[in-house]
């Protein structure tokens, strides 16, 4: 880490400032009238404090919103300037990349990134090393990269709701997967923790796993197509939850057990309606708000672990109450 970055950490004393562009389609202007009013080639508000340059996967689903809310009350709390950027969907990795490229060319102090395509190190991870730009990953990171990540244990999430699926058809019966895009660490590690725990049951098969569904609802045509393909199958995982609605919506009155992945309004009065099984309470508030505090701790001076795990609590019809009145926040 350069002196810039160490001073900018020492000198967090002053109100956050948030700047938040939604697509590759406006960066470059806001990047020139940011340029023009703090007179140089840096995103600042103040060289005298930090900024963190976060990217996300997406702006437009209710989890990466949660994940943007948390970053930041946790900036304003931190006195942190805060530049939160993403693609237009969660599909589009080259536009990802073209952002988080920027930001470094532009000399954020800290680097954050959600990246969609886990696969390899892209080349912006060399140019922000080179600059002494520290690069975080939240959410998802790369795999065997050593970066810093902050987010949930997505093999336990997947082996869990497998243990539920387990219970809820008495250790019995096909399960399907459906999941979100496999080159993101995330996803693969659920359908790896799912399967860990569905090959120890000896009368459980897994029939099916669909991948590629990042953020989007499944048609009730696509899932008629799978329920026809595979009529033995009796429950089914989806690795987030806006994948999950559509499944409710395509099986309902069918018998089939669904469990998921993050909480939103919807997936939790589906649960408490019977029409989910179960659902891991990923919370993005939690997540962007920690990777900013672990960013603010680094910046300080502080030893810090370079995994910061997210606690993720699984809820069924036994404890969904009480999630919801310890959460008044939710939209009941």
């Amino acid at each position: 880490m350069d002196n810039k970055t160490g001073a900018a950490g020492s000198a967090l004393r002053q109100k956050v400032s948030v700047l938040v562009v939604k697509s590759a389609a406006v960066l470059m202007a806001v990047l020139i009238a940011v340029s023009i009013s703090s007179c140089g080639s840096d995103i600042k508000t103040d060289s005298s404090r930090c900024t963190v340059g976060a990217v996300l996967k997406s702006g437009t689903s209710e989890y990466w919103m949660s994940v943007s809310s948390g970053m930041k009350d946790a900036a304003d709390k931190y006195n942190i300037d805060i530049v939160i950027m993403y693609p237009d969907d969660e599909l589009q990795d080259k536009q990802q990349n073209y952002l988080a490229e920027e930001l470094v060319a532009r000399n954020v102090d800290v680097l954050a990134v959600s990246p969609i395509d886990s696969r390899g190190e892209p080349d912006y991870v060399k140019a922000a090393a080179n600059k002494d730009i520290p690069v975080i990953t939240f959410d998802t990171t790369f795999r065997n990269s050593g970066l810093p990540y902050i987010g949930s244990d997505n093999e336990k999430i997947g082996y869990e709701l497998a243990k539920q699926l387990a219970e809820a058809q008495n250790h019995t019966g096909d399960v399907g997967v459906i999941s979100g895009d496999l080159n993101q660490t995330c996803h693969s590690e659920r359908v790896a923790g799912f399967r860990r725990y569905i090959n120890s049951e000896p009368d459980m098969k897994i029939v099916f796993i669909e991948s590629g569904y990042a953020n989007m609802q499944m048609s009730e045509d696509k899932v008629q197509e799978l329920l026809e393909k595979y009529p033995s199958v009796r429950g089914i995982m989806a690795s987030s939850a806006v994948t999950a609605m559509g499944l409710v919506a395509g099986t309902k009155d069918r018998g089939i057990n669904i469990a998921a992945v993050d909480v939103q309004t919807d997936a939790i009065n589906a649960l408490k309606n019977g029409g989910i099984e179960a659902l891991a309470a990923q919370s993005g508030y939690d997540i962007g708000y920690e990777t900013i505090l672990w960013i603010s701790r680094m910046l300080d001076g502080e030893s810090e672990a370079d995994k910061v795990i997210i606690n993720t609590e699984i809820l069924t019809e036994d404890n969904i109450e009480d999630y919801i009145n310890e959460n008044e926040n939710l939209d009941n």
